[in-house]
Parts: C-alpha cells; structure tokens; sequence
C-alpha cells in the first residue's frame, strides 16, 4: 500500500470518527429544556395534566392542566425539579422542567383528574355522617374550608369518609379518614352519603365509623393481621379510642383505626363504647 493510500484510508477514518461523535451528541442536545430563572410565570406543557409532587420525586399531592400557569420559586436541580407555585390555588411544590414552558399554551377542556369546584351540595348533611368519595379519580385534601387553603394530600375514589363538622356556606366540610384517621376539609359536592339504616347495623356487632374505646381491663395488643401469631404492633391503653373501619370480624378480631391514624386489628370483646 502507498503512503498517498494509507492516507486517504486514514483521513476517511478520523471523518467517520468524527460523523460518529456529532450523531452521538446531536440527541443530547436535543434534550436540552428551557431555563427559568426565580419568579418567572410560565405554562404546563402536557397532554392533560402536570403532576406536582411534595419534593423532587416525591409523593404526588396534585396536578395542573394543560395551560395552567405556575410561579417557579427555585432554580432547577440537578434532576430537572423546579419548586413552584400553582397559581390557580396557592399551593407549592415541585414538577419537572421539561413540561414548562414560556410560551403560551392553549387549554384543552378539563383535563385535571384531581377533582375540586365548587358547587352548590343539594345532601343534608350531619355529624356523623358516613360517606365515600364520588369522583372520577382524586379529592383534594385541604387543610381549611376553602379552595385556597393548602392542600394536604388526596384520597381515592369511593375512599370512606366520616362528617366531623357542619357544612360552610361555600360547600367545604370537615370529615375524618377512616382507613387512615387523616382530619381535613373537602369539598362536600364531590361526597355521596352512605345510607346505613338502622336494621342493617343491628344484623353485626359494629359498623364502620362507629368510635369505640378500649375497656378497663388492661392494655390491648394492636396487632397488624387479624390473628395470635407474633403480629403485634403496640398496645393501646384503656380508653383509647379506635374507629372501626369494617364490618366483617374475623376469628374475633375487628379492623381498626387509631386516632393518630394507624390502622390494625383489635378482639372486639376488649372494645366499649363507654368511654373511662
């Protein structure tokens, strides 16, 4: 092979080499999303919603439409995270960077899954009340008894209910959680009342939401399974209160909640509901 060949045969590699990295490189950059510096107001740029999470990659407590706009509160981490503020409600937390935008976006209808608008209740409702979450997906959580109070968390679909206070002239009402004991503010448009007559709750020991305390003779095993094995979480004092979460008692055991939200299982024959 000639020099002016091993040549040319070299110069073809060092461009092949060089096509290589720039094809390599091209998609990185094209990955590239937009920077936002502190206090800028932008847009979600998705399909139907923005989920937005208590901490980068955290746990979701809410989401925003297509189009909804958000103040960004810090610039981004190393993850794509921004801290911002929904501006439609007051509420902070964190989303990735990717799906925001400067430009305007145009909205699509309601595409938010999270269900919260105010609406006119047409239910009575009392004290005691039991009810479960009608919605598509999501309730919102709030912390007081308006939109524009913090929100909490969320619950599921059909999640149970239980009405702590009467109804605010806007529709909010305070109810407890009974899988979890979680006491918050939802609003009462999206609840539908669990109709428990009389004579239903007298064919079982217990119904659900009924507050029964911890007799006088002695502590009880709170344990985790509705069985003797070595299950046991803690045990509960006398006079504590518990919430019953079902109806079914299994090999006498019933399913419970604490007032600090911790749910298990407990022998009903310890349980009154006299309180000490």
């Amino acid at each position: 092979m000639s020099k002016t060949e091993r040549y040319t045969i070299t110069r073809g590699l060092i461009l092949i080499i060089i096509m290589m990295i720039v094809s390599i490189s091209m998609p990185i950059t094209a990955m590239a999303f937009e920077s936002f510096s502190v206090g800028s107001v932008v847009y979600v740029n998705v399909e139907d919603f923005l989920r937005i999470r208590e901490e980068p990659q955290g746990e979701i407590i809410g989401q925003i439409p297509r189009g909804g706009t958000v103040t960004i509160l810090s610039q981004r981490d190393r993850n794509g995270y921004y801290k911002v503020k929904v501006n439609s409600t007051g509420e902070t937390g964190y989303c990735y960077g990717e799906y925001l935008t400067s430009e305007k976006v145009e909205r699509r209808g309601k595409a938010q899954t999270t269900q919260e608008e105010t609406h006119e209740s047409t239910t009575e409702w009392y004290i005691g009340d039991l009810a479960y979450a009608n919605v598509s997906q999501r309730l919102i959580l709030r912390k007081g008894p308006s939109k524009k109070t913090k929100s909490i968390g969320y619950i599921e679909k059909d999640t149970e209910v239980e009405i702590m206070s009467e109804m605010a002239e806007n529709g909010y009402i305070e109810v407890k959680v009974l899988k979890t004991g979680t006491i918050a503010y939802v609003d009462s448009y999206y609840l539908k009342k669990i109709e428990v007559e009389e004579f239903e709750c007298q064919d079982y020991d217990v119904c659900p939401g009924m507050v029964m305390y911890v007799d006088n003779r002695g502590r009880l095993n709170f344990r985790k399974n509705p069985t003797m094995s070595n299950n046991v979480r803690f045990q509960l004092h006398p006079g504590d209160e518990v919430t019953i979460l079902s109806l079914e008692i299994i090999d006498g055991f019933v399913n419970v909640c604490t007032s600090n939200g911790t749910e298990g299982y407990v022998k009903l024959e310890f349980l009154t509901f006299d309180k000490h």
